[in-house]
């Protein structure tokens, strides 16, 4: 199944926390995630978020 999130900013946080870890576990079940965001900055978010493939 493709999964799309929308989230408006990937810093570190708890929303964005609950984000990134729904997206990793559903990964892993075998479907196909995408985020879509207006802002991310690598040098201030989660290294899940920095390391996407």
């Amino acid at each position: 199944m493709n999964i799309v999130f929308f989230h408006p900013d990937l810093g570190i946080g708890g929303a964005e926390r609950l984000v990134i870890d729904a997206a990793v576990g559903l990964q892993n079940r075998g479907h196909k995630v995408t985020i879509f965001t207006s802002y991310c900055d690598p040098k201030h978010c989660f290294d899940e978020a920095r390391d996407a493939e």
